[in-house]
């Protein structure tokens, strides 16, 4: 099976390459390695995985048309829900002057703050793949963009529903839990079925862009009931009917950046607010030819922490200061550093992200990533995680 996802991806690959397409390609070789053993024998501390991804275009009709394609697949030693094939992008697109449509499978990305993503809700999160929330499915939709000279609506229509992936039996970063997808329920009699709708208008004013967007549909972030204790604690995903209302806004100032996103949404029990923002501070030409910027946001929720079990960052995170510092070199190996600290400002909790990467030559990238979990105390959702510190070094090479 992995062979053969492998194989489709070079036969993808292969027959772009050979015509008018516009092809890009990577391989990637990657470990992680777990600081801490649990005591589900079915977890390992070391797991290795490759991953694959071609992303390939053809323009034609003097670029009014497009037909895009993004696929990718991985095979992961231990665990199975992170071997997986997925498409990512297969749409057609057609634009006019002010305006375009698009069919098929895409990824659409909503959100302007570093640590906490609020407001993006189209595309579905893939735990199995990344605990750091930034991977996503790709989604089904039809797409319409307008742009009048007032700003840019995009409307969408979302006909199917793609579940959350989670790390799978001998996954880590589960938890001392076990999150049984196929006992999935949902609030919609119409299930993976449900059509959801989304709306958006953004648009610029002077050095400050705005976006407010309204979503309505089945919700992509789950709420958990428990269905079996053994052998250990088995959960499965309640996912329910949902409408929020999101705020994006960035605001630049010299070396200053405002970001914020706030967003008013309805889950199961309550309707609830949330609110991420803080600025970025860049200084130049540090360390020779680097730039030097200063993270700093605070993350709120007005639901309590023991009224949500999301598994995401949302149900982590609701009263929460963010520190970090992001440098890039400049150099020709295009090094970076990302680091990042949330502190919960009641129980102490905290999680620590490294992110560090730089070129081998002008076709290979080597980077280390790691995080770090300490629970303030018993009653703070990240006990969950409390021995799940990690870290993963992976090499890539892009053709």
């Amino acid at each position: 099976m992995r062979c053969a996802t492998f194989a489709s991806l070079l036969v993808v690959a292969g027959t772009a390459a050979g015509s008018d397409w516009e092809v890009d390609a990577k391989v990637e070789l990657s470990a992680r390695y777990f600081l801490q053993e649990t005591d589900d024998p079915r977890q390992d501390q070391f797991a290795a995985d490759l991953y694959g991804q071609v992303d390939a275009f053809r323009d034609w009709d003097q670029g009014r048309q497009r037909f895009a394609v993004s696929v990718n697949a991985r095979g992961d030693s231990d665990d199975g829900e992170r071997s997986r094939f997925d498409v990512q992008e297969l749409y057609w697109r057609y634009r006019w002057a002010r305006a375009e449509v698009a069919v098929g499978v895409d990824r659409v990305f909503w959100g302007v703050t570093e640590a906490l993503h609020l407001v993006d809700i189209i595309n579905q999160t893939d735990l199995a793949a990344s605990p750091d929330t930034e991977d996503k499915l790709g989604q089904p939709m039809l797409r319409l963009t307008l742009r009048p000279r007032w700003g840019t609506i995009d409307a969408y229509v979302l006909p199917r529903f793609r579940e959350r992936r989670f790390p799978g039996t001998a996954g880590r970063l589960r938890g001392p839990v076990e999150i049984v997808t196929d006992a999935a329920r949902f609030e919609s009699g119409d299930g993976r079925s449900h059509v959801d709708f989304a709306l958006r208008y953004s648009h610029y004013l002077g050095p400050v862009e705005f976006a407010l967007s309204q979503f309505t549909g089945t919700a992509r972030t789950p709420a958990f009931e428990l269905i079996g204790l053994a052998p250990v604690p088995q959960i499965a995903p309640v996912y329910f009917q949902t409408d929020q209302t999101g705020l994006e806004l960035t605001y630049v100032q010299g070396n200053w950046l405002w970001k914020l996103e706030a967003v008013s949404a309805r889950d199961p029990a309550q309707r609830y607010h949330a609110a991420t923002g803080g600025f970025e501070y860049t200084w130049s030409s540090v360390f020779g030819n680097a730039d030097l910027g200063l993270i700093t946001e605070y993350q709120y929720d007005s639901r309590n922490p023991g009224e949500v079990l999301a598994f995401d960052n949302a149900g982590l995170f609701n009263d929460d200061f963010v520190v970090g510092a992001r440098l890039g070199l400049n150099d020709f190996a295009g090094s970076e550093l990302l680091l990042l600290a949330t502190r919960d400002r009641d129980n102490a909790g905290r999680v620590v992200t490294v992110e560090a990467s730089r070129r081998l030559g002008s076709r290979w990238r080597l980077a280390l990533e790691g995080q770090h979990f300490s629970a303030g105390d018993e009653a703070d959702l990240l006990t969950i995680l409390a021995r799940e510190d990690y870290w993963r070094l992976s090499l890539t090479r892009y053709f």
